[in-house]
């Protein structure tokens, strides 16, 4: 899923021990091809390394009377354009750039979901003192549907490339939500496609994260393509039906055991 990136004392130990677990076996699974080419693990073992995306269960994210309604409900609340984010409020995580964002973007509401030490942040924003901010702790799955189908823009603010993959962009796009990242050289944009399903800001940029989000927040018959776009991706390549699919013929491929077939 991703190199070792911030605890490099404990990488000194513990990286012998990896190196000699790739040597010894048939098939390696990265969630894209970013996950090799930006790994300083992995290019001793490239031969063996093939990439599956994860799989979602989109059957999760098909169109439902309720969670449209809730979403409605949302957008009558606020009143204003919708950005949402979804995770934890920690370092790599990128949320003191979304706040900054914030800044540039007053006619628009920020729905902020997850816990961290980041919080604090949050909470002391101008922002947030002004009320263009929600901040949720905790959602069920139900109130995850919704505000993905009410957000107008889902962002995904990270900033280190601990943030390999991004299952929950992957979340929004299913539900046909255009999305906005970083150009971090991992998973990132290779599943959010600038100018396809959304659009890449400059990492460490945050006026250039703000352009971003307000020109699909501006500009609706941008927003509907992307947002179509990306829908169309997540029920290409992140079904869970087609992961479990690609990772049977790769063990296959390989001579490795796949045991009973049950997989």
């Amino acid at each position: 899923h991703s190199d070792i990136v911030r605890q490099q004392v404990l990488l000194k130990f513990f990286g012998p021990a990896l190196r000699r677990a790739l040597s010894l076996v048939d098939v390696i699974f990265t969630a894209t091809p970013a996950h090799l080419s930006s790994s300083e693990m992995l290019g001793p073992f490239a031969e063996k390394v093939t990439f599956v995306p994860y799989g979602l269960n989109l059957q999760r994210f098909v169109s439902d009377p309720l969670i449209e309604h809730r979403a409605e409900e949302w957008r009558s609340l606020l009143g204003k354009k919708i950005v949402l984010f979804v995770g934890r409020l920690v370092y790599y995580k990128g949320i003191e750039e979304l706040i900054r964002a914030a800044n540039y973007l007053p006619d628009a509401h920020f729905i902020i979901v997850g816990t961290g030490e980041k919080a604090q942040f949050i909470d002391e924003s101008q922002a947030m003192k002004a009320g263009r901010i929600t901040l949720l702790n905790f959602v069920d799955d139900d109130e995850l549907r919704s505000l993905l189908r009410a957000a107008d823009v889902f962002v995904l603010p990270s900033v280190a490339n601990t943030e390999a993959f991004g299952i929950v962009q992957a979340e929004a796009m299913a539900s046909g939500t255009p999305v906005v990242t970083f150009d971090l050289p991992t998973g990132v944009t290779w599943v959010n496609r600038h100018e396809e399903t959304g659009l890449v800001a400059v990492l460490g940029h945050p006026d250039s994260l703000s352009r971003a989000i307000d020109r699909l927040l501006t500009d609706e018959t941008l927003r509907a393509k992307l947002g179509a776009r990306a829908k169309s991706r997540a029920h290409e390549l992140f079904d869970e039906e087609t992961m479990c699919n690609s990772v049977v013929r790769a063990l296959s491929r390989s001579g490795a055991s796949t045991g009973d077939n049950s997989v």
